[in-house]
């Protein structure tokens, strides 16, 4: 596991817990329970916290197969949610075959969406329609940010940025900020109700540790491209960083939730 890796998704918990858009996390969980105890499988685990957020949901026990190719996140993950009616699967989301959503009453996933392709979510549709499960996806990016105070080559960095974000990140070339609007018409092809809501980050005092990181990671990826000078992007990265107390960021994201129409 990736030291980096782990302080990043605890650094952003925070935020994504701010930004869910609670009903429909409880029509996720309320939806699971309907038939007694489910199984609820969340792919791209990670350190566990879309399952920590749901389990405040339920009303009764679940079991969960937390599925992540990271076995030490996974016991991390594991260790955090309690060990009872946990199975954790290793398994790469990027490599052919099914997912392994079998037995699900709930397929989930949070901060995932916008990293894979068309042809991963049409097999992911697939896959969770085949075994007739909801799905719950938390956190989706959208592509937009929006600062204050402005600077000038605050839309030049976001065009690069967003350009990078669609890149190959192992799943083919990445859908990014139209991840949402994909993954909500292949449900609603396959029979679907679909229900989506805004959960954008706010971020502002409080969070400079996160906006820092922020800045960095956006100034890493902008740079690249190569389509934004460097020097450019040096006075934007200082600009965020001296400001990071003061500003405020408004980061896009949706939630989805799709069940089968009755």
């Amino acid at each position: 596991m990736s030291r980096f890796a782990l302080n990043w998704l605890d650094l952003r918990k925070d935020a994504d817990d701010r930004a869910r858009h609670g009903s429909l996390a409880r029509a996720a969980a309320s939806g699971a329970e309907l038939h007694g105890p489910p199984l609820i499988v969340d792919l791209g685990t990670g350190a566990g916290a879309n399952v920590a957020v749901l389990k405040t949901y339920l009303t009764s026990h679940a079991d969960w197969r937390l599925v992540d190719d990271d076995a030490a996140l996974l016991s991390v993950a594991a260790e955090r949610c309690g060990a009872s009616g946990i199975e954790c699967c290793l398994f790469d989301l990027a490599r052919g075959g099914a997912l392994p959503v079998n037995g699900a009453r709930l397929v989930t996933a949070s901060a995932l969406l916008d990293l894979v392709s068309e042809a991963w979510i049409e097999r992911l549709v697939q896959d969770v329609t085949t075994s007739g499960a909801d799905f719950y996806a938390a956190l989706t990016a959208d592509g937009s940010v929006e600062w204050s105070p402005v600077h000038p080559t605050d839309e030049d960095v976001l065009r690069a940025f967003n350009i990078h974000h669609r890149g190959d990140k192992g799943f083919g070339r990445a859908l990014g900020g139209g991840a949402t609007s994909y993954a909500r018409r292949c449900f609603e092809a396959a029979g679907y109700h679909v229900r989506v809501e805004a959960s954008p980050w706010q971020l502002g005092p409080g969070d400079e540790r996160l906006i820092r990181a922020l800045v960095d990671g956006m100034a890493s990826a902008v740079s690249e491209t190569g389509m934004v000078d460097p020097g450019m992007l040096t006075k934007w990265r200082d600009f965020r960083f001296g400001r990071a107390d003061m500003c405020t960021c408004r980061i896009g994201h949706h939630d989805l939730f799709a069940m089968p129409i009755s």
